[in-house]
């Protein structure tokens, strides 16, 4: 499946599935989304996977959050409550 970097609708799309999938809020998700994006697009060569792996590290900590497990500090930060 190829996933275009390059339309705000794609992104979109993704954070509402996500948010779907995960039972929390579109503003939470976005929040984490776009957080994730920015450092991964700051660190990447290729910028055609950067939604693949945005999106599962997002899954990856709204699962370990609500499991309750330990998040990555560098995550922690985007976790605590607003």
């Amino acid at each position: 499946m190829f996933i275009s970097t390059n339309k705000p609708d794609d992104h979109k799309r993704f954070i509402e599935v996500i948010a779907r999938e995960s039972a929390v809020s579109i503003d939470e998700v976005a929040r984490l989304y776009d957080h994730e994006r920015a450092a991964l697009e700051a660190s990447s060569r290729i910028k055609a996977f950067v939604p693949v792996f945005v999106m599962r590290n997002v899954r990856d900590l709204l699962r370990r959050r609500a499991s309750n497990q330990p998040i990555p500090a560098r995550a922690g930060e985007i976790l605590s409550p607003a």
